[in-house]
């Protein structure tokens, strides 16, 4: 079984402990690979920042002193029972724990996402678009409900850019001049198609999820906040969209200008830089913004050494050097064949060979 470590046990670059929260008006940007520690440590901060010693083993501090913010609601959940188990509590309010669309509950006055609608309703809208419009090069197609869903799925990408869906559709149009011909009335289609879309659900007096992040970040930029946390930990993400990073950047502002503390937790490890190359980009972004690295190493969910040494290695470059031989290194060896039967025969001579030579032969 996976013995788990806490993360005050991980080392730190700059000689401190991981468990040290950032300090008053820092951003802290905390890195490291999977299994590091960081949404252990991410944990560990928001307990010291929302609770107080209490009869019971801790109760909450003044109302939003701390704020946890995940991706989903389904991670709002599970961060929920782990606090449960790690505090030893007998319950934990909802407070420290939101995504994004929850924040603006926790941050502003009189803020309220509108409507959401279901992927059933979403559907039916995009369905009577795709009629309202006419479009002829759809016109076989719109009944298909993988069409829709495709189309769907470009609106939502370009809402995910924080522009109103009018300005997004204009900035394409404009940036579509060379096209020509069925790609050009294709395109027409879709802004034709998209637009209806767009009016039929303010019509309904709905909103897409990316809608209500919009408006959100639009009003974290101009209004005053009504509380700020003594403490913000954004964790569970690899990637934001462009409107979540405004949001991100826009709540850090708010939060540090006013003493408080910011901490975004990042997969990255440099060492394999093709498996965290979506992570590289968020990395660059936030140290540009004045956020401060702190990384991790190691394997923190486990003290098993095999463990961790095939989760440091796992999908990294290879080593021009020799490996060293397994009695100085863990036990974990691996090797390739083409099918079953050079499979079997790999390990019959690697066994053999550790009988006949010990390990430098197998070596």
């Amino acid at each position: 079984m996976a013995v788990p470590r806490s993360p005050s046990a991980l080392p730190d670059p700059a000689g401190g402990a991981v468990g040290a929260e950032p300090g008053a008006g820092e951003a802290l940007l905390l890195t490291g690979p999977a299994g590091s520690g960081k949404s252990h440590a991410a944990l560990g901060w928001i307990r010291q920042a929302a609770t107080q010693a209490g009869p019971r083993g801790g109760q909450m501090r003044a109302d939003g002193a701390a704020l946890l913010l995940l991706p989903t609601y389904a991670q709002v959940t599970r961060a929920r029972r782990l606090a449960l188990t790690r505090w030893g509590a007998r319950a934990v309010l909802d407070a420290p724990f939101a995504t994004f669309t929850g924040v603006g509950e926790r941050f502003l006055h009189g803020f309220e996402v509108r409507a959401l609608p279901s992927a059933v309703e979403r559907d039916r809208l995009m369905e009577e678009a795709l009629r309202a419009a006419g479009v002829a090069a759809f016109e076989r197609v719109r009944d298909r409900a993988g069409f829709r869903t495709r189309l769907l799925r470009l609106v939502k990408e370009l809402k995910q850019s924080g522009a109103p869906l009018d300005a997004a559709l204009a900035g394409l149009c404009a940036g579509a001049g060379s096209l020509a011909g069925v790609a050009r009335h294709r395109l027409d289609g879709f802004l034709a198609v998209a637009t209806r879309y767009d009016a039929l659900l303010k019509a309904a007096r709905l909103c897409d999820h990316e809608d209500a992040l919009r408006e959100l970040a639009e009003r974290l930029e101009g209004d005053e906040p009504a509380r700020r946390p003594a403490l913000l930990v954004v964790d569970g993400f690899d990637d934001f969209t462009p409107v979540e990073e405004r949001i991100l950047l826009a709540l850090a502002a708010r939060v540090r200008e006013a003493g408080g503390a910011v901490a975004v937790t990042l997969p990255f490890d440099p060492a394999r830089p093709l498996l965290f190359a979506q992570g590289a980009p968020v990395r660059a972004r936030l140290l540009a913004a004045g956020f401060r690295e702190r990384r991790l190493g190691g394997f923190a969910r486990s003290e098993a050494p095999a463990l961790g040494a095939l989760a440091a290695r796992l999908f990294a470059p290879l080593d021009p050097e020799p490996a060293p031989p397994p009695s100085e290194s863990p036990a974990v060896r691996g090797l390739a064949a083409g099918d079953g039967p050079d499979q079997a025969d790999r390990v019959a001579r690697e066994v053999r060979a550790w009988v006949e030579g010990g390990p430098a032969a197998a070596a």
